[in-house]
């Protein structure tokens, strides 16, 4: 697994996950991911971030009849798309929307509980409820290194 990224907590993240580490800002990624690949390219590329710069930085690392998968959602005006590569390169586009996550939680919440998973390595801190707000802005600004927040429902 590669993950692609420019923040360096979700770069770290990533590695202590087991994965290769590629910084998009000062490695060429493309190149990068053939390297690893023996000159073929990613059997299969995610694209997450919801851009057209996504979708075609993602089409850069699938190797030719690879497949394409894209979670992100594009708001705002319509992207342009770069169909022709697609298409000429036999990548298969499979794009998923939003993953249903909300099917996941209840069971998710039991295997933290339960001591079965751990969280914190993705979501951290553990903040209250009541401290949401500021959560959401320790993500968005990437305070504390907060890649995701925990939300206690009581203190």
């Amino acid at each position: 697994v590669v993950a692609v990224d420019h923040h360096p907590e979700r770069l770290e993240a990533a590695r202590a996950a087991g994965a290769v580490a590629v910084d998009r800002d000062s490695e060429d990624a493309a190149a990068r991911v053939r390297e690893l690949t023996e000159g073929r390219g990613a059997d299969v590329a995610v694209e997450a971030t919801g851009t057209a710069e996504g979708v075609t930085a993602a089409l850069e690392l699938v190797r030719p009849w690879g497949t394409l998968v894209t979670l992100g959602i594009f708001l705002g005006a319509a992207p342009e798309f770069p169909l022709s590569s697609l298409l000429l390169r036999h990548v298969t586009l499979k794009p998923a929307g939003v993953p249903p996550v909300k099917l996941y939680i209840p069971r998710l919440i039991r295997l933290i509980a339960e001591g079965l998973l751990d969280p914190t390595p993705l979501a951290k801190p553990l903040l209250p409820l009541s401290e949401a707000p500021r959560g959401y802005e320790l993500m968005a600004k990437r305070h504390d290194g907060a890649i995701k927040v925990l939300l206690r429902p009581m203190n």
